[in-house]
């Protein structure tokens, strides 16, 4: 019992257990509202990654390494971090979350 409850432990930490990943339309809307700031081998921004699958690609993306001027220009201090409507959600953040923020719901 003790190993059923660590699996659904360890399943739940990761994120497998959460939520689904948002279909094209809503990936296509969200991209359309905001940018994600991401920075190449940021933890965070994988786990925002795999929130998204293999929809991730539509998102408006700027990786602060290789593109540091953009990033200072936005007052990014932290990845990632999501501008929706001139305000910052820095940290990962949920679908449902950005679907209301950016009115994709």
């Amino acid at each position: 019992m003790k190993k059923i409850l660590f699996i659904i432990f360890l399943l739940m930490l990761s994120g497998c257990a959460s939520q689904a990943i948002p279909s094209v339309e809503t990936t296509k809307c969200i991209a359309e509202n905001s940018v994600l700031y991401v920075s190449t081998g940021c933890i965070h921004c994988v786990e925002q990654e795999k929130l998204f699958g293999e929809n991730y690609n539509l998102l408006t993306t700027i990786d602060c390494k290789l593109e540091p001027k953009k990033c200072l220009e936005a007052e990014i201090t932290g990845t990632p971090t999501w501008i929706i409507n001139g305000t910052k959600l820095v940290g990962v953040q949920d679908i449902e979350t950005l679907k209301r923020v950016t009115n994709c719901a």
